[in-house]
């Protein structure tokens, strides 16, 4: 379990992201992904940007707040993948009459990709396969690119004696793209699961496994 902090320069492109453990052994350690100098990687606030100016999806929201709904949009997430990032952003829907929001759709950035479907998965297949699934919101090229060439650095946490990395998990995992997408959102729902019932070792867990299948995706696009 981790605790993942952007970090941004003053022209808000991303310089590195900061990664705080907080599970067993290695509670504290702090690992820090660099971004390349001499690439530009957006930040988070501008991944925001783009996938508000993206047509498609900017006219969807404008759909939805007149029909009487709130779109409610979740927190960005910017997840290291392989050589690049990976950018995570879940809508919701609140309806006037019912004030539990619903998940509604998904944003997946990847490399010059923004793709909005209802599930990660449909947005996964969208990324890697291009195929367009019979629920299908929208897809658009825009400029906002990975970050190439990321290095890591892990630092113990202070005062601590001993270090210990957990082993590393492993899976068998398939280099057909359709059957990895089907893998990855079968880690998703489990991750999900575990969050619910607060087996936070299990949640790990399975995001561990889930970025195996998610870089396996990245290098059989390549």
């Amino acid at each position: 379990f981790t605790l993942v902090q952007p970090l941004s320069t003053i022209k808000q492109n991303m310089s590195s992201i900061l990664v705080a453990r907080q599970d067993g052994n290695n509670y504290g350690k702090l690992t820090l992904v660099d971004m390349p100098k001499d690439k530009l990687v957006f930040g988070t606030s501008q991944v925001e940007a783009q996938i508000s100016k993206e047509p498609t999806i900017s006219s969807q929201l404008t759909l939805w707040d007149q029909a009487g709904s709130q779109v409610i949009r979740g927190n960005l997430l910017a997840i290291p993948i392989g050589q690049s990032i990976m950018y995570f952003a879940p809508l919701y829907l609140q309806a006037s009459q019912n004030p539990i929001p619903s998940l509604t759709e998904v944003i997946v950035v990847y490399g010059d990709q923004i793709v909005m479907e209802p599930t990660l998965n449909a947005a996964l297949a969208k990324i890697f396969t291009g195929q367009a699934s019979a629920s299908s919101s929208t897809t658009s090229t825009s400029g906002t690119g990975g970050g190439s060439g990321v290095t890591t650095t892990t630092t113990a946490p202070s005062g601590s004696t001993t270090t210990t990395n957990p082993s590393a998990t492993t899976t068998t995992l398939s280099k057909n793209a359709n059957a990895l997408i089907a893998q990855a959102n079968q880690y998703y729902q489990a991750a999900v699961a575990a969050q619910k019932a607060g087996d936070w070792a299990g949640y790990g867990r399975q995001l561990q496994l889930l970025g195996q299948v998610l870089q396996q995706m990245a290098a059989h696009q390549k």
